[in-house]
C-alpha cells in the first residue's frame, strides 16, 4: 500500500500509548510484537482529526480511490452502534474481521461478560502499529480476553487457540468490521476461513470426546489385564531413526499403489491401519506394525478371515475394543492410557505412550514418528472422496454390503449413496494433484490434524497417496519414486540375542508357547538392552571363570504362515539369527522385547517364572515363561482400592444432594442457609482431598463436565441476577452436576467390578 504522507497528523501521546501496549504486547505475543515492532512510523496509515476530537484513518488499495475506516463525524458513537448490534448472548467467542483503530473492538469488549472473549483479525500489521499508537488496548491485552490474529499459519494459529477451545467450543460468533476488511479483503477471507475450520475441528473432538467417554473407559477397564502384561512401547523409541516408514491408509487410492507395497517390505516400516489389513492380506502383504483405537465392537470384523497375522505388531490405543485385543494372535503393546493410570496407580500403570490419535490414520503416523522413521510416506491417506467413493475396494465395510449387491444396486452406488447423505457437511477442497473434489466436515477435521502435526515435526514428510486431498507440508511424490530415492536398502535384522535370567530378579519373562490356551492377558518380552548387557555379563563370568547363570536359548519364530505361500518373514525386528531378510521362511517372527532399561519392568518385579521344559513345534525350547497371577493380582488389588473409594464418593455424592436440596428451599432464609452450608463445604474439601475417585468418574460422564463448564459460564455471565437467584441457579448447577457424578460412579462401578472378573478369569486359565 503507497500512500501520501504529507501532513502526517498523530496523537500528541501516540508513543506512550504505543509503549503501554507494545509492553503488554511483547508479554503475551513476542512473535506478532516483534513484526509490529519493525514498523516504522511513516509507514503507518495516516491519520486525520474527527468533529468530536478522536482520530481516524484514510486508506486506500492498490491506489485506487480513498476510503475513511472510521466516521469523519464521531467514530465512537459509531462504533458503539456497531457493537450493539452484534450478537452475544450466548456467545463466549467473537471473532472480528477487521481491527481499524479498534473503536468498534473497544466498545464491543465493553459489553462482554464472563469469561468471553475476541478474537480480532487483521494482517496488515501497518494497521495494528497505527491502532496501538492511537488508542489504549493496555486493559484488554492484559485481561487475556482480546487476542490479535495477523496470519492464518496453522501451528501459530492453534497454539494460541488451543487454551480457549472450551470457550470457542460453546459458541462463536463472527463480525466483520467492513471498513477495516477492505484493507485485504482476501487475506482477511483467509485466516477467518482458518479459525472457521479450527472451530468446527473443536466442536467435533469435543463432542467425539464426551459421546464416547463410557465405552471409551468400559474398554480401558476390559482391559486393564492386558495392559499390565504386555510390553510397552518405550523400547521402540527411536528404533528405526533414519529409516523410511510407510503409513498405510485405507482411503480409495490405495489401490493404485498398493502392489508396490510388496516391493518395499523389509526395506521400510510399514505401518497400517486396521482398515488395511483386508486389502493388504488379500495382496499378501503383513505389514510390521498395525495401530487400533476404535472403541466399538464391529472393528474385530477388520481382523477376521484376513491370515496370518502374528508377524504384524498390533499397537493400540487401551480404549480400542477388547474383542480385537484379546483375539490378535500377534505381539500387543498397549500405549500409556490417563485412565488406566488412575485406576492402577502410577507404579503398575505407566508407561510409554503416543498422542491420542483422531483416527487409526494419525496413530500410525504417531508411531512412525516414535519409531524413528524419516522419511514418513502416506500412501491411501485421502481424506476426501476420490474417484466419488470413500473406500479402498476389499475393506470389510463392502462385504457388510455385498447382501445387498445386485444389478441396480452396484457397490460404486452404495459408495456413492454414503456420499450423498453427508450433502449437507460437503465441502470442496485441493486435491493431491491440485484438481478439485469432494471431502466433508468429519474428514476435513482429521486433514487439519494432520497439517497441525506435520507443522510442528522437523521430519520429512511425503504424500504418495494418488489421489484425495492436498495435505500442507508434505511433499507430493510417487510411492515409486519415494521408494527410488529413499528406500533403497534393506533394513537390518538385530543381531541374535540370548536372554540371561538374573539371580533373585524375575523381570525377565518370554511368550507363552503358541500352543498354549489363549486367554486375554498377554506375555511380554525381555528389554534388548538389558539381554545384550547381561549376555556380556555371562560371557564376562565364563572368561573369569564365575559361576554362569542359567541361559535360556535365544526366542525363535514361532508357527506357519498359512496361506500366504511363498511369502517371505520380512520382519523388521526378528530375533533368530537363521531367519535371513533375503531367503524365504514360513516362520513368524517373535514380538518386540521390554523397553531399554530395567524400569520399564519394574512394574512387574515380583513376578515368578516358573514351568518346565516343554519344547515347541518350533523347536524352541520354552523351559520357561511367564506367570500372569502375580501382575493381575496387583492389579485387582488396585481396582478394588479404587472401588472402595469410589464408593465412598457416592456416600459423599447421596450426603451433598440431600443437603442441596434443603439449601434450595433456604435461599431466602440466609441465616439458616449459612448454616447448612457448612457441612456442604466440608464435603467439599472431602472431594478436592480425594481427587483421584472422582477423576476416574468424571472421565468416564464428560457430559456432566460439560454441562458444569457451560452452567459456570453462563451463570457468571448473567451479571443482572439478585443474590438470591445466582444461588439458586448454582444450587441447580450443583444437583445437576452431583446427580450426574453419583449416577457415573454407579456405572463405573459396575464396570471395574466386570474388569476384575475377566483378570481372575485369566488367571483361572493359566
Amino acid at each position: 500500500m503507497n500512500q501520501a504522507l504529507t501532513n502526517l497528523q498523530a496523537p500528541p501521546n501516540a508513543n506512550e500509548v504505543f509503549l503501554r501496549n507494545m509492553r503488554l504486547l511483547w508479554r503475551f505475543d513476542a512473535d506478532l510484537a516483534l513484526r509490529v515492532d519493525a514498523i516504522h512510523d511513516h509507514e503507518r496509515i495516516p491519520l486525520e482529526r474527527t468533529r468530536s476530537g478522536e482520530w481516524t484513518a484514510r486508506a486506500s488499495t492498490n491506489g485506487g480511490a480513498g476510503f475513511y475506516l472510521h466516521s469523519r463525524h464521531d467514530p465512537l458513537a459509531e462504533a458503539k452502534t456497531w457493537a450493539d448490534a452484534v450478537p452475544i448472548e450466548d456467545k463466549f467467542c467473537i471473532v472480528v474481521s477487521g481491527l481499524g483503530l479498534g473503536y468498534h473492538v473497544q466498545a464491543l469488549f465493553k459489553r462482554l461478560r464472563g469469561d468471553a472473549i475476541i478474537l480480532c483479525i487483521e494482517p496488515n500489521l501497518a494497521m495494528i502499529s497505527t491502532a496501538l499508537a492511537c488508542n489504549d488496548f493496555s486493559d484488554m491485552l492484559a485481561s487475556k480476553r482480546f487476542l490479535l490474529l495477523n496470519d492464518d499459519d496453522k501451528a501459530r494459529l492453534h497454539a494460541k487457540l488451543q487454551p480457549l477451545s472450551s470457550l470457542i467450543m460453546l459458541g462463536a460468533q463472527f463480525a466483520p468490521y467492513a471498513p477495516a476488511r477492505r484493507l485485504n479483503e482476501s487475506r482477511h477471507a483467509q485466516i477467518q476461513n482458518t479459525i472457521a475450520e479450527y472451530v468446527a475441528f473443536t466442536r467435533m473432538s469435543l463432542l467425539t470426546l464426551v459421546g464416547n467417554a463410557r465405552i471409551t473407559c468400559k474398554n480401558i477397564a476390559m482391559n486393564l489385564g492386558t495392559y499390565v502384561t504386555t510390553p510397552p512401547i518405550d523400547s521402540l523409541k527411536d528404533r528405526f531413526a533414519g529409516r523410511p516408514g510407510i503409513v498405510i491408509s485405507a482411503g480409495p487410492s490405495l489401490g493404485r499403489n498398493i502392489d508396490q507395497l510388496a516391493e518395499l517390505k523389509g526395506r521400510a516400516v510399514l505401518c497400517a491401519v486396521q482398515t488395511a489389513i483386508g486389502p493388504l492380506m488379500h495382496k499378501g502383504i503383513v505389514p510390521d506394525f498395525i495401530t487400533s483405537l476404535d472403541f466399538h465392537e464391529m472393528s474385530r470384523r477388520f481382523f477376521e478371515g484376513v491370515g496370518d497375522l502374528r508377524g504384524a505388531h498390533l499397537v493400540a490405543e487401551p480404549k480400542a475394543t477388547w474383542h480385537v485385543i484379546d483375539e490378535y494372535p500377534g505381539p500387543v503393546s498397549l500405549l500409556d492410557n490417563a485412565w488406566a493410570r488412575l485406576v492402577l496407580g502410577e507404579e503398575l500403570g505407566a508407561r510409554a505412550g503416543l498422542p491420542a490419535g483422531a483416527t487409526v490414520a494419525h496413530l500410525a503416523f504417531y508411531l512412525a514418528i516414535h519409531l524413528g522413521c524419516d522419511p514418513i510416506i502416506f500412501v491411501g491417506q485421502d481424506l476426501a472422496y476420490t474417484g466419488h467413493v470413500f473406500y479402498v475396494p476389499g475393506v470389510e465395510i463392502h462385504q457388510t454390503w455385498r447382501g445387498e449387491i445386485n444389478r441396480f444396486n452396484t457397490m460404486e452406488q452404495k459408495e456413492w449413496d454414503r456420499i450423498v447423505r453427508n450433502r449437507p457437511i460437503l465441502r470442496k477442497v485441493r486435491g493431491n494433484d491440485e484438481s478439485e473434489l469432494y471431502t466433508d466436515d468429519l474428514l476435513f477435521t482429521y486433514l487439519e490434524q494432520f497439517e497441525k502435526d506435520i507443522a510442528s515435526t522437523p521430519r520429512r514428510i511425503i504424500n504418495a497417496t494418488e489421489g484425495g486431498a492436498r495435505i500442507r507440508g508434505t511433499e507430493s511424490m510417487s510411492l515409486r519414486a519415494a521408494a527410488e530415492k529413499y528406500c533403497t536398502s534393506t533394513i537390518p535384522q538385530c543381531e541374535p540375542r540370548t536372554l540371561v535370567r538374573a539371580d533373585g530378579d524375575r523381570k525377565d519373562s518370554l511368550c507363552a508357547p503358541q500352543n498354549e490356551p489363549r486367554t486375554s492377558v498377554r506375555a511380554t518380552h525381555q528389554s534388548p538392552e538389558r539381554e545384550r548387557r547381561e549376555e556380556c555379563e555371562a560371557t564376562s563370568r565364563q572368561a573369569t571363570g564365575e559361576t554362569s547363570r542359567e541361559t535360556l536359548p535365544p526366542p525363535l519364530p514361532r508357527g506357519d504362515r498359512g496361506g500366504l505361500v511363498g511369502e517371505r518373514t520380512n520382519s523388521l525386528y526378528a530375533e533368530d539369527p537363521r531367519v535371513h531378510l533375503d531367503a524365504p521362511q514360513n516362520r513368524v517372527p517373535q514380538p518386540l522385547g521390554w523397553g531399554t532399561d530395567e524400569t520399564q519392568a519394574s512394574a512387574h518385579t515380583d513376578d515368578k517364572l516358573v514351568g518346565t521344559a516343554h519344547p515347541t513345534n518350533s523347536g524352541f525350547d520354552f523351559s520357561t515363561f511367564r506367570r500372569f497371577d502375580v501382575s493381575l493380582r496387583r492389579a485387582s488389588d488396585e481396582v478394588r482400592k479404587r472401588l472402595d473409594e469410589i464408593a465412598e464418593a457416592q456416600r459423599v455424592c447421596d450426603e451433598l444432594l440431600v443437603l442441596l436440596a434443603e439449601l434450595e428451599r433456604l435461599t431466602d432464609d440466609p441465616p439458616r442457609f449459612n448454616r447448612r452450608l457448612v457441612r456442604v463445604d466440608e464435603l467439599r474439601a472431602k472431594i478436592h482431598a480425594d481427587t483421584r475417585a472422582y477423576q476416574i468418574i468424571n472421565m468416564a460422564t464428560q457430559l456432566a463436565e460439560l454441562r458444569r463448564f457451560s452452567a459456570d459460564r453462563r451463570i457468571e455471565a448473567s451479571e443482572e441476577l439478585s443474590d438470591s437467584d445466582r444461588a439458586k441457579r448454582q444450587i441447580a448447577r450443583d444437583i445437576d452436576f452431583i446427580t450426574a457424578v453419583r449416577d457415573g460412579a454407579k456405572d463405573v462401578t459396575g464396570i471395574l467390578h466386570e474388569a476384575m472378573e475377566r483378570m481372575s478369569d485369566a488367571v483361572r486359565s493359566k
